[in-house]
């Protein structure tokens, strides 16, 4: 009987050696397998993690490169002023000795030449000229076009008089210009940037082009003296997106209608180009755009006040404000002139100077208000003798792109948000 016990002791005893034994192997199971679920957790998170040091790397690798090009880009376009400009007989070199890019409003002229080789014209006009002022307190830009033919005051010293302001370039160069548009328009200008038609064709291509609701088709011959709806069709009527040329075309044809109104196009190709190229998805285009703008443009803006405008830019929504001038058009010794009206040269004079912090707010600056003209020619803009008129723009055309019956009407009005 003992024994018998004894047997069944030791088969218990072993039953339990055996029991444990296998609770251990399946622990040390459940364990291998966690260590070699972390283990390839581990090497999956460190791939990842690679890969994403890697594309951090990429990108800041490009966007080093890209502000590299930027600056170089920058730097060899910087070409500072070479005679003194006044404003009501006060020098205006100094202006922007204290001026801080991203607290100060500053104002900005833009020119466009057209003189490459292909046209080889020898001496260039100013095609194109743009007074902007920027905000960044208020997170606003006016923006303004000067008729080419607006007749005004000269004063350089290969020539002073009176004659169209796109002449003040080839009397002057950059200086000539500035002055001519300091006189004309009571606005101190703080920088002033020259581009050619190549690099406003390019900048466009790069940034994938622009979308604009042409009002009417252009045709091949558009800038014919004869008939300019002759040939085919360029440029189609309605929305959609223009590449450079085309937008080239869009904004420079004239012969359709007049100066105030290719005004108006060049003001709203202008700012397609800035909203496009503030979008954040245009950020990988601009090693494109710097190509295009290299060796076409110039300014006496410095590197530093460049890129912290562009960083303002980014980071703020600014509102664009576009102004058109209500006009006259006259002939005076057998040219054709535009005549600026003195009631809406003074209006907007004062909203770029209120801008700019120069003025006081009025009534002209309170919610609602309308500005109409009085159809008086600006003396400033108007002979004293001998002129004869040829017509005049009856709409309120100061008041942010208001526009007469006759005319196109294009909605530019807009804030842009880059977020």
């Amino acid at each position: 009987m003992s024994k018998k016990l004894n047997k069944e002791k030791q088969q218990i005893a072993t039953d339990r050696r055996n029991k444990k034994k296998s609770v251990n192997s399946r622990t040390t199971l459940r364990m291998d397998a966690h260590r070699k679920s972390r283990a390839r957790y581990k090497i999956a998170f460190k791939s990842v993690l690679a890969l994403v040091m890697v594309l951090v790397a990429i990108g800041l690798s490009y966007v080093a490169l890209m502000i590299a090009d930027a600056k170089n880009l920058a730097d060899s376009s910087y070409t500072p002023r070479n005679s003194s400009t006044s404003l009501n007989g006060k020098s205006t070199d100094n202006i922007n000795d204290d001026i801080d890019p991203l607290k100060d409003p500053i104002s900005i002229l833009l020119m466009g030449i057209d003189d490459n080789a292909e046209r080889n014209l020898g001496s260039a006009r100013t095609d194109t000229m743009l007074l902007l002022t920027i905000n960044p307190s208020s997170g606003s830009i006016n923006m303004v076009s000067i008729p080419r033919d607006t007749y005004t005051s000269i004063n350089t010293k290969k020539f002073t008089g009176m004659d169209k302001i796109n002449s003040a370039y080839t009397y002057g160069k950059d200086e000539g210009a500035i002055q001519a548009v300091q006189d004309l328009m009571n606005v101190p200008i703080n920088y002033y940037f020259t581009v050619d038609f190549e690099a406003f064709e390019g900048v466009i291509n790069a940034l994938g082009g622009i979308e604009v609701d042409v009002p009417m088709d252009i045709h091949s011959e558009y800038a014919s003296e004869v008939d300019p709806n002759a040939g085919e069709i360029v440029v189609h009527k309605g929305k959609q997106v223009l590449d450079g040329e085309k937008a080239l075309i869009f904004s420079r044809v004239r012969k359709l209608d007049n100066d105030i109104e290719r005004g108006k196009r060049q003001q709203l190709v202008v700012q397609k180009v800035i909203e496009k190229a503030t979008e954040v998805g245009s950020i990988t285009k601009y090693s494109k755009v710097i190509k295009a703008l290299s060796g076409n443009f110039w300014t006496d803006m410095k590197t530093d006040t460049m890129l912290s405008i562009a960083q303002s830019s980014l980071k703020k929504n600014y509102a664009i404000h576009s102004f058109v001038f209500d006009w006259s058009s006259f002939t005076y010794n057998s040219a054709s002139y535009v005549s600026l009206n003195e009631d809406s040269l003074d209006y907007i004079s004062h909203k770029f100077r209120v801008s700019l912090g120069l003025d006081k707010t009025d009534e002209r600056d309170k919610a609602g208000y309308k500005f109409e003209t009085n159809g008086v020619a600006s003396t400033k803009t108007y002979p004293t003798y001998g002129a004869s008129e040829e017509g005049t723009d009856d709409g309120s055309n100061s008041d942010e792109y208001g526009t007469s019956d006759e005319q196109y009407n294009y909605n530019t009005e807009s804030t842009y948000d880059n977020q």
